[in-house]
């Protein structure tokens, strides 16, 4: 037997039901879809966080873009030396639409890197996940890893940072600390991105991996303010 579709339409507040005679109940045509949306694959990026999606907690993420140790040549600016990297990563929070004001965790021959951030924390990552409790916890270990780019994407690899660079007043070659500034010459420390103890931030050279040349590309660790 052919069932027949019957349509029922009620203008203007309620819209459009349809049955077919087989003893259903009507159904609307505009009813929302019950379907649900398939989880997120593990790496794919996910919808980064506001500060009050996370109870004010501010924001930390890494570059998904690499640069040389010469930060200032990314830029299309005079900026030089950590105010540099601040840029780059302030650039990198804007395109993802972010808001908020971000800082390099980077070192310089007059400033240390976590001493020069302006907040105290806590930090999260750009999906919500507390990585970081206050400044003191920086100089340890993250309480997750640290390994979330600005769109919420999967970042390995290494992240320029300068930490325990800083040379000796005597050393004749202290010009060359920091990437000579993060101008390009020499060579620097990096952090081991996505690590759980103090390597994340600044590997040694007793691992004989500790610097790398400053022609290297490396991402940059980004602390909203």
């Amino acid at each position: 037997m052919r069932s027949r579709l019957l349509f029922l339409c009620l203008f203007p507040l309620v819209g459009c039901t349809y049955s077919i005679d087989n003893g259903e109940p009507p159904r609307r045509l505009d009813a929302p879809s019950s379907t649900e949306p398939s989880p997120s694959t593990p790496g794919e990026s996910s919808t980064p966080t506001s500060p009050a999606q996370n109870g004010g907690a501010k924001r930390a993420f890494v570059t998904s873009s690499t640069f040389t140790g010469d930060l200032a040549s990314a830029l299309e600016t005079d900026l030089t030396s950590a105010a540099a990297a601040d840029a780059l990563c302030q650039a990198a929070a804007d395109a993802a639409l972010l808001g908020g004001t971000f800082q390099a965790l980077i070192e310089s021959p007059t400033e240390h890197a976590i001493a020069r951030l302006a907040s105290d924390g806590p930090w999260v990552t750009v999906k919500g996940q507390r990585v970081f409790n206050n400044k003191a916890n920086l100089s340890t270990k993250p309480l997750v890893a640290l390994d979330v780019d600005e769109n919420g994407a999967s970042v390995y690899g290494e992240a320029w940072t300068g930490i325990g660079d800083r040379p000796a007043a005597n050393d004749q070659y202290a010009s060359y600390a920091y990437c000579s500034d993060w101008s390009g010459s020499g060579s620097a420390t990096v952090g081991n991105i996505g690590s759980m103890d103090q390597t994340w931030r600044s590997m040694t050279d007793s691992d004989g991996w500790g610097r790398r040349t400053c022609s290297t590309k490396a991402h940059l660790y980004c602390f909203e303010k």
